[in-house]
């Protein structure tokens, strides 16, 4: 099962926009896994063995690295050109926002073309993070924080 989890893992930072049926298809494989592990036929209902599983579905997963790659950026552990494509947020005067730690979310012209671009999805899933999160000072902490925040909103817990 850890051969197909680490597949499934491998360069999911890329599932991030990516359309809701290729997505599905890998889902239905973490799906197979669970029942295959579980040994439970083919066609069960799979939410409660993701749960008992304590796996985060595929979408969640993917969205989960990308709050760890922009956790990393934002504190220069990520590699340089990773890094330079997230800015904070700095307003012209003061603001309240001013010390939430937001990122900028760069313009783009078409959704197709710039919409999933890492500079793109980074600041914009990084912006919709409860202020609490976005301010953890530790790595670790920032990992369980996000991983009980996506696993609260997957199975609404």
């Amino acid at each position: 099962m850890a051969m197909v989890l680490s597949r499934l893992d491998y360069g999911n930072i890329i599932y991030n926009g990516a359309p809701a049926y290729a997505i599905h298809r890998l889902q239905l494989v973490q799906n197979q896994a669970a029942c295959l592990i579980h040994g439970l036929p083919k066609f069960h209902r799979v939410t409660p063995l993701l749960q008992a599983l304590h796996w985060l579905p595929v979408k969640e997963r993917a969205l989960f690295k990308l709050g760890c790659t922009t956790f990393q950026a934002k504190m220069g552990t990520a590699p340089e050109f990773i890094c330079s494509a997230i800015k904070p947020y700095t307003p012209g005067r003061e603001l309240r926002s001013t010390y939430q730690a937001l990122l900028t979310t760069p313009r783009f012209r078409k959704k197709k073309a710039g919409g999933t671009k890492f500079a793109v999805l980074a600041p914009a899933f990084w912006n919709s993070l409860p202020t609490e999160l976005r301010m953890t000072p530790s790595y670790i902490e920032f990992r369980k924080g996000l991983n009980t925040l996506l696993f609260s909103q997957a199975y609404n817990v």
